[in-house]
């Protein structure tokens, strides 16, 4: 029996990985993002998940934010700020 990867899951686990341990490193002791920072922070992390997919490739399909979250099977780059500082918070409150 032979156990078969999908490439698009494995790529999107490392970086999921990577993301939460190097990106969002301290995310939870920032402050409050205005709306500029929000859109910077979300456009840069959906940049990575793009060229992932290799969808920033010129004349490549267009797919919407929403979407690639959804293919990868990962969280939206607000929403791990959101966990990251949940899981922050349970530590405080377990101390």
């Amino acid at each position: 029996m032979e156990v078969q990867f999908d490439p698009i899951e494995d790529r999107a686990k490392v970086v999921s990985v990577y993301l939460m341990s190097k990106v969002l490193y301290q995310v939870s002791t920032w402050g409050a993002l205005n709306i500029a920072e929000a859109r910077r922070f979300h456009g840069s992390l959906m940049k990575i998940f793009r060229a992932m997919l290799k969808y920033n490739l010129p004349g490549g399909p267009h797919k919407s934010d929403a979407e690639i979250i959804q293919q990868l099977g990962v969280y939206s780059p607000l929403t791990m700020v959101v966990l990251m500082r949940l899981q922050f918070l349970r530590r405080l409150l377990k101390q």
